[in-house]
């Protein structure tokens, strides 16, 4: 088993990775910190409705939250809204919960085992938060996920110009003889051990329970016939397809959006697009859990999706009816659009992995070591 610090840092990478894929449309950091947590928001609210404490990433995505979310909601819900930042990992919430018990809303981007979910959550109150546009799949017991970023077949134009054979799907990365170089994978299970499996031919609905030996031998097979590059942050992924050390590469939409805005060569597809929540939970000990409900029930608005996706490019909504609000320049870039229901494979099954994440990552480290 691994150690209670190991467990938080390797809990905590996930989630930054879903924080900096999204940072990188908006020139953030991808920190996860922030000048301004902490401080309550000068957003002309007249805090009639009461108070809520809100806390998220930081860096650019805290400033998209605050025009996109913090702002319209407290003139929407009369709340004051006082928001902070932390570094997405479990030692904070744990502090809230066990002493300052001063934060209401956390904004959490990776799955957590369920003991955890009720040693330091609540239940979402679906009588308060009932969003027609919210799909089953994002109404989880603890949490509300509010918007997804996705793994995407990634390629350089420059090496497989229009006109030629492309790589269209997960199968075709593996495929070196028809499309040679050097191939980009994220340094961690989830996500990837999903991609291995649907280029060995498993359809989606038969990937959980994972089949880690078949996972893993389907990497073992890549690394053997070609490079892997692998990167540990959505900045090192941007800079390895943009660069060229990558010909193909399963990348975050966010971060091909923004590199192909700055005329890199490369291209990707939604084709069987593997997409990861980002989500709303109440803490077990906030202080105006009824206020927190009420957030996130404005927070999770089609209206405010739309907000979202618009101000943090990148960013796919869980609300589908916010697709009713997005202009088609920017719907048809969104991987939860529903006109790719047919061509995504699905979304990273969160229950699965709060269960199983200790395990898998232990078996990733070491596997990744023998390389």
């Amino acid at each position: 088993m691994m150690s209670t610090a190991s467990r938080r840092a390797s809990l905590a990478l996930v989630a930054v990775a879903a924080l900096v894929a999204a940072c990188s449309s908006s020139g953030g950091t991808g920190t996860g910190k922030s000048s301004s947590a902490g401080a309550s928001l000068s957003t002309g609210g007249t805090g009639s409705g009461g108070v809520v404490v809100v806390a998220d990433g930081g860096g650019s995505y805290h400033d998209s939250q605050v025009r996109s979310t913090y702002e319209p909601c407290e003139k929407e819900t009369g709340l004051k809204i006082t928001s902070t930042s932390y570094d997405y990992t479990i030692g904070p919430i744990r502090a809230q919960v066990q002493g300052a018990k001063q934060w209401d809303v956390v904004s959490l981007g990776n799955p957590m085992a369920p003991n955890l979910e009720e040693e330091l959550l609540q239940p979402i109150d679906y009588g308060v938060v009932k969003q027609p546009g919210l799909p089953d799949s994002a109404k989880l017991k603890y949490q509300v996920i509010y918007v997804y970023f996705a793994w995407v077949p990634t390629f350089r134009t420059d090496k497989f110009p229009d006109g030629g054979p492309q790589p269209e799907n997960w199968a075709d990365m593996w495929n070196v003889s028809k499309f040679p170089g050097p191939r980009a994978l994220l340094n961690y299970p989830i996500g990837t051990l999903e991609i291995a499996l649907l280029a060995d031919g498993v359809p989606y609905d038969k990937l959980y329970p994972l089949d880690l030996k078949r996972a893993f031998a389907k990497l073992d097979e890549l690394r053997k016939e070609t490079k892997v590059v692998w990167y540990n942050s959505g900045a090192e992924q941007a800079q390895d397809m943009a660069n060229g050390l990558a010909t193909v590469g399963a990348a975050w939409n966010g971060r091909m959006t923004q590199i192909q805005k700055d005329n890199a060569p490369v291209k990707y597809t939604m084709n069987q697009a593997v997409l990861q929540g980002t989500s709303w939970a109440v803490l077990k000990t906030a202080p105006h859990p009824e206020n927190a409900m009420k957030f996130i029930q404005c927070a999770a608005s089609a209206a405010n999706g739309a907000r979202d996706t618009e101000d943090f490019p990148g960013n796919a909504p869980a609300n589908l009816d916010s697709f009713k609000d997005l202009p088609d320049s920017v719907a048809n870039t969104v991987p939860s659009n529903p006109k790719f229901k047919d061509t995504i494979a699905g979304t990273v099954d969160w229950a699965w992995w709060g269960k199983n994440f200790d395990s898998v990552y232990s078996q990733w480290q070491s596997w990744y070591a023998g390389g």
